[in-house]
Parts: C-alpha cells; structure tokens; sequence
C-alpha cells in the first residue's frame, strides 16, 4: 500500500511525463525515460544522484534529468534542498560532490509550477544543472526555509529564472496553462 510519499511522488512522475515529456523531447531532441518507479535502477539513480528522469539523445547518449513539480503558486525559480532536519544527504550535496569529482549526476534540471487543484500547468523550465549550481556557488540565490508546521523541515537554495537568464545562462521557459488537466476522481 503507498505511503502518502509515494503518492506525492507517483503523482508528480505523472504530471511531469503528461505536461512536459513531449516538449522536453522536442526541445531537446531526445526521448524521455522516468526512473521514478523503475525498481532497484530507478531507485539508485534517484537516491543517489538526484536523477528522476534520463534523456536518451542519438549524439550525446544518456544525459540525467532532475525534476521538481510544486503545487499551487508560480514562483520562477528553481529550488534546490540545502539542509534537512533529518541530517539526510541533500540534493545539494548529492550534486555539488558529482560535479566536484566527476560523478554521475544531472545534466538538466526541470522545475515546473502546477495549479493544485485542475493540475494546470502554469509554468516551466529547464537550466543546466552545473549553471543552476554556478549561480549559487556565486550566492546569486536566496536561502529559504519551510514553515515551523510542516513536518521534515528544510532550507532551499532559491534561484531565480531571471538570475540565469540576466547572466547569459542557457534557461528554457514553457510559459503556458495547458488543457491537459489531471484526471480527479
């Protein structure tokens, strides 16, 4: 029986492959594969590298894909865990360690802005990872905490799509509501 996690998570994976799987492919020229429930593989990729999804691409082979779906308000920025009550590795960790050593890691990172309710998709965007990672390393981000009532508290590294874009950053905007609306039961 699924956690309220794997849930959220499988209700991500499904929004993110119906809103964004076929202009991602267009857009880069590949094909798609969610490693979200793709047993121990899937599970190692996304545990250990922060990889969601992987872009098969004819020249330059097999490129990771971090994805993050929010719910509710279009803020245009990505978001990036720093730290988490727990001590657990963060994304920031697990991606600053690969891009250090030569690690598997991302080479894409997603963030898309969904209307909690229709499942609208307000907006999305795509940056390399390693710029993503530049900008904060260079502290053109903000640093943001969740709430005192949400369980699991964490602090995020904000970047906001413009800080890429004004620092003639490669970012990818899918500025639009789409009629493609969750199905709600």
């Amino acid at each position: 029986m699924p956690n309220d996690f794997t849930t959220a998570a499988q209700q991500s994976q499904n929004d993110f492959l119906r809103h964004l799987q076929k202009p991602l492919e267009q857009l880069l020229e590949g094909r798609i594969v969610s490693t979200e429930g793709n047993g121990e593989i899937g599970q190692l990729l996304d545990t250990q590298a922060g990889i969601d999804a992987i872009l098969a691409h004819p020249k330059y082979g097999l490129l990771g894909m971090g994805v993050r779906i929010q719910y509710g308000c279009d803020y245009r920025t990505f978001t990036i865990r720093k730290h988490r009550e727990s001590q657990a590795k963060t994304e920031y960790a697990k991606h600053a360690a690969a891009l250090l050593e030569g690690g598997m890691t991302t080479k894409f990172n997603i963030q898309a802005y969904l209307d909690e309710k229709t499942g609208l998709l307000l907006n999305a965007a795509i940056a390399l990872t390693c710029d993503i990672y530049g900008c904060i390393n260079k502290g053109l981000c903000d640093i943001r905490a969740t709430g005192n009532d949400q369980i699991g508290r964490a602090a995020f590294y904000v970047v906001e799509w413009d800080t890429l874009r004004n620092n003639g950053l490669w970012i990818h905007e899918f500025k639009t509501a789409t009629k493609n609306r969750r199905n709600t039961k």
